[in-house]
């Protein structure tokens, strides 16, 4: 319904419905590395394995898609173009709500038009700071964009060519 009509539409839910939903082209998908793999039974062992899930995404119609571990790296893709993100280190506390917080940063971003890397830099930091207290999902915005210096973000696989179209005169 929401491809019809040209909406966002997100998806970020595990258990057996999962392969089904993935099937109705959600825009974004968010899930953790566990749930992929006991949920839609792939493997997830190797950088190589996360970019074919990636693509598998993509090629059921995903634009973007995001795997979180927890504090370790996660990958994401844009269209078919896939990246491993590294996330700022903080002091974990209490992990409950972070990938709720993390989303939260995607779709931050997605509603004020920011560019694929901020917007991913901040679920991360948002996601991470989450996990630095005690409360669940009270991370303050300003703290969060401060900290999103902290995430790097690298081109893995097939990577995007930029062309420098400016006058010359």
């Amino acid at each position: 319904f929401c491809n019809q009509y040209d909406k966002i539409s997100v998806l970020d839910t595990y258990g057996e419905n999962l392969e089904k939903l993935i099937k109705l082209s959600p825009t974004v998908i968010h899930n953790n590395a566990d749930e992929i793999k006991k949920h839609l039974k792939v493997k997830l062992d190797s950088e190589k394995d996360y970019q074919n899930i990636l693509n598998d995404f993509y090629k059921s119609g995903i634009n973007l898609s995001f795997i979180t571990n927890g504090k370790n790296s996660f990958y994401t893709s844009k269209a078919d173009f896939n990246y491993k993100v590294e996330n700022p280190i903080v002091e974990e506390i209490n992990p409950t709500g972070s990938g709720d917080a993390f989303l939260a940063g995607i779709i931050y971003g997605l509603e004020k038009s920011l560019i694929f890397n901020d917007f991913v830099k901040l679920g991360s930091a948002l996601g991470a700071l989450n996990a630095s207290t005690l409360e669940v999902c009270k991370v303050k915005l300003e703290d969060a964009q401060n900290l999103t210096s902290k995430v790097t973000i690298q081109e893995i696989g097939k990577k995007i060519k930029i062309i420098d179209d400016s006058p010359t005169i």
